[in-house]
């Protein structure tokens, strides 16, 4: 009996070395009945964030494929946005996780009447809505809607999650026993070395290409040579799928040097809270020049990732102990699939590189700061950086119409931020009252491209906002209104199944800021229209609700600043 009960034991649960958590397997199917092709990871490296879960394809790359409930349990929530995950459904089942299912088509015709009756009660097309276990329980392989490309989905997939209930962190599916086909290993493109100097400020990269040879990728020479006191590393890698052509994210990471492992971590789970620490977890610089992802092997001192716990040392490197040093890094999937590089780092001459001078400020990682002059102010809380800043900031006249503050010039874009901090600036020209009221803090990208990060002012005169990125600042006034485009109302649309708007504005917000807000109403009542973020398309759909006959429609739009434009025509249907 008691060899039977490890045996049920060991059948009944997944567990991986170390302290890793124990996961029930056999609680959860896939959601989809057709075969598993996964375009994305748990934990893959995106812009500003790590996906949360695992994207499964479509059988035929189209979307309505059928989605049925993983395990038992209850819908708890539904949350539908113009953006992000559209469509999505969560499901709380008994043994203590949640399930989340993204980008939906469509719900089932039970849950669509009950939303449709919400979101009219609520006049809002976005809603989120948290519900009872009685309302929608639910059985294992339970039909629950079909798969889509909602929100900002760019192509018909499932984007299914595994959270923590309590905690609501989501976890890597596949440690739950769910399989994908996969007997490749990741596969190694490229190798980067950074160099630094005593106080820990990047001076210069190096860059080598990888090799497959005998089962290991290698550098030509299989040495590199290091001109800086210290040194870090990064990898350019992606894991392979049976059966698919995409690249996909690792699961995990191990680098030893001389034998001894210096830095690892595994792609298990992580709070929502802590996703923009991404950036400090790859090259940042990288990613916003090239789009390219490396994943760094070293630490960053602000960087309180929890996925880097076990980590002692920051991964960083010198010679200090020996004039050549050994590095094997390692690269595995959830299987055990794993790829290797080895090679050595030896000593060279020392680099005359000095690192910037050019900077007016010190801004410790482990600290709050406030810069206070007499045109600006910039308030960084303790969290926002990743590591010690030497803040260059400048500011340059503008006198190019609609600016109405200098520019305010702050840092690099190439320096990642953690989190956000407080920008204010004061005007360099007098306002009245309607252009102060349609004023913003616009963040003036690399392009040419505007964004309004909103503002507020303050009694002592400055416009202040919330930014999360480094670049350059100045006020500027939107007295444009949003734009309308009628796509297919017309005087008569008996037959048809839909009336269509592109609605659009002059500037884009940042995400602390409120965006379009929309007003649809026939014969002065409100109806639900569902807007498409990534196309810019709000719809209506003609349900047969309408009663035949001549109507008339509206619909107001309004931006960041309160500018409105409003579209009237009457039709019959």
């Amino acid at each position: 009996m008691r060899v039977g009960g490890f045996l049920l034991l060991s059948f009944l649960l997944v567990s991986f070395a170390g302290d890793q958590p124990i996961y029930p397997a056999g609680d959860f199917i896939w959601p989809v009945k057709h075969a598993i092709k996964v375009s994305g990871t748990f934990g893959e490296l995106r812009p500003n964030h790590f996906h949360a879960g695992v994207d499964l394809k479509s059988e035929r790359g189209v979307t309505g494929d059928r989605l049925y409930a993983a395990g038992s349990g209850y819908v708890s929530r539904i949350k539908i946005q113009a953006a992000g995950y559209g469509n999505a459904l969560y499901i709380t089942h008994p043994n203590g996780y949640t399930t989340l299912y993204a980008h939906l088509q469509n719900y089932t015709p039970e849950i669509a009447k009950f939303v449709k009756e919400q979101q009219y009660s609520r006049e809002s097309f976005e809603v989120d809505l948290y519900l009872t276990s009685d309302l929608f329980p639910l059985n294992q392989g339970d039909y629950i809607g079909n798969m889509g490309t909602t929100g900002s989905s760019q192509g018909p997939h499932l984007h299914f999650e595994i959270r923590d209930s309590k905690t609501e962190k989501p976890v890597n599916p596949l440690l739950f026993g769910l399989k994908i086909p996969d007997s490749r290993p990741p596969q190694l493109h490229e190798l980067k070395l950074y160099g630094f100097d005593a106080d820990g400020r990047q001076l210069a990269d190096q860059r080598f290409d990888l090799r497959l040879s005998s089962g290991v990728y290698r550098v030509t020479g299989d040495t590199i040579s290091s001109a800086f006191p210290k040194f870090g590393l990064a990898l350019k890698t992606f894991d392979r799928h049976d059966n698919v052509s995409n690249w996909n994210g690792i699961y995990g990471l191990k680098m030893w040097v001389d034998d001894t492992i210096v830095y690892q971590y595994d792609m298990e789970s992580f709070a929502f809270d802590e996703t923009r620490s991404i950036n400090a977890l790859l090259d940042y610089p990288e990613r916003v020049s090239h789009r390219s992802y490396f994943y760094r092997c070293f630490g960053m001192p602000g960087n309180a990732l929890s996925l880097l716990a076990k980590n002692k040392a920051s991964g960083l490197l010198d010679f200090e102990s020996a004039w050549i040093r050994k590095i094997k890094i390692e690269v595995s999937d959830v299987d055990g699939n794993a790829a290797s590089t080895i090679f050595w780092v030896k000593e060279g001459a020392a680099s005359t590189s000095s690192p910037d001078s050019n900077f007016q400020y010190i801004l410790p990682y482990d600290e709050s700061s406030l810069i206070q002059e007499e045109q600006y102010a910039l308030f960084f809380p303790l969290g926002t950086l990743f590591e010690n800043l030497y803040l260059h900031l400048s500011t340059s006249a503008d006198k190019s119409y609609g600016h109405y503050s200098d520019v305010l010039h702050v840092a690099d874009y190439l320096t990642p931020v953690n989190g956000y901090f407080d920008v204010a600036l004061r005007p360099n020209k007098e306002m009245s009252p309607e252009e102060k009221s349609k004023a913003f803090i616009a963040f003036c990208g690399r392009n040419g491209d505007v964004v309004n990060f909103g503002g507020s002012w303050e009694d002592n005169g400055l416009l202040h906002a919330k930014t999360n990125e480094f670049g350059n600042f100045t006020i500027m006034v939107d007295n444009r209104p949003p734009t309308i485009e009628n796509i297919s109302l017309r005087s008569d649309m008996r037959g048809r199944s839909s009336m269509v708007f592109k609605i659009y504005d002059n500037y884009p917000t940042g995400r602390a800021v409120r965006d379009l807000i929309y007003r649809g109403t026939i014969d002065g009542n409100w109806v639900l229209m569902e807007f498409d973020a990534k196309s810019k398309r709000l719809k209506y759909r003609m349900d047969g609700s309408l009663a035949r006959g001549e109507h008339d429609f509206k619909l107001v739009l309004t931006d960041a600043v309160g500018n409105e434009t409003v579209y009237e025509r009457s039709f019959r249907n």
